[in-house]
């Protein structure tokens, strides 16, 4: 199971990564999709005894995030989404779409180099651990069902239904996103990080973060400095934050 328990002084840190994929997939019948995840979120949550929760999820990890809080939505206290709520952010994926083949070998090959050479900070660091974090016969059901919630599972409205405190989370270079102004207006609190694309550099973070010290712990931006531990990957993760 892709869940790891961390204790910090006043609080319980849980993190799921999809750093996992590659051995988790594709044994025998098993798909690994977001349902998949989700799946295994819960059981995350059973297995340590978590019952409400801060919530932060980045990229896949959003999506899935927010299925969770959707389906859960009295036990998520706060959540923290980084891209991840429409079909805008459902760039990477797409490509199962865009670039359409029946060999795993020859996408995965092909989206790496893609990656590689994208102008986006940080994506070509992403691209160079791709090879030995995700299994290339993974990707189509986990890119296939990310491409299906972003079109159709009207994810806008379930960010914007949840009652919890909400945070979106974005790279400036992603200042672009057409629903910013939108969210905005309906409550959502803006988070933009200075010198980052769709993956965050956590340090920056972490210094944007130590800079600001009125914030209390319990605010989404300490959760999320807390939890986002990607240590350069680029991995999307979604982390459930307890009060012990």
């Amino acid at each position: 199971m892709p869940g790891a328990m961390m204790r910090h002084p006043g609080h319980r840190q849980c993190e799921c990564t999809g750093q996992d994929q590659k051995a988790a997939v594709h044994h025998g019948h098993i798909r690994f999709d977001e349902q998949c995840m989700n799946d295994i979120f819960v059981g995350v949550l059973a297995h340590f005894g978590i019952e409400r929760f801060h919530l932060v999820g980045h990229s896949m990890g959003g999506l899935t995030a927010l299925l969770l809080a959707h389906e859960y939505p009295d036990r998520v206290l706060s959540f923290v989404d980084i891209k991840g709520i429409a079909s805008e952010d459902c760039f990477l994926s797409r490509q199962i779409v865009d670039y359409p083949t029946n060999d795993p070998e020859t996408f995965s090959a092909a989206f790496i180099e893609r990656a590689r050479h994208a102008p986006a900070y940080a994506s070509a660091l992403y691209a160079a651990s791709l090879r030995h974090k995700v299994r290339a016969g993974a990707v189509r059901g986990i890119f296939q069902s990310m491409v299906d919630l972003s079109d159709n599972a009207d994810l806008m409205r379930k960010f914007l239904g949840l009652k919890c405190p909400r945070m979106f989370m974005y790279g400036e270079q992603n200042a672009w996103l057409s629903y910013l102004p939108h969210i905005q207006a309906l409550g959502v609190r803006l988070a933009p990080v200075a010198h980052c694309g769709h993956f965050p550099d956590v340090f920056q973070l972490e210094r944007d973060v130590a800079a600001d010290r009125r914030l209390p712990v319990e605010q989404p931006e300490r959760v999320m400095t807390l939890l986002l531990r990607q240590r350069g990957s680029g991995a999307a993760v979604a982390c459930f934050y307890v009060y012990s």
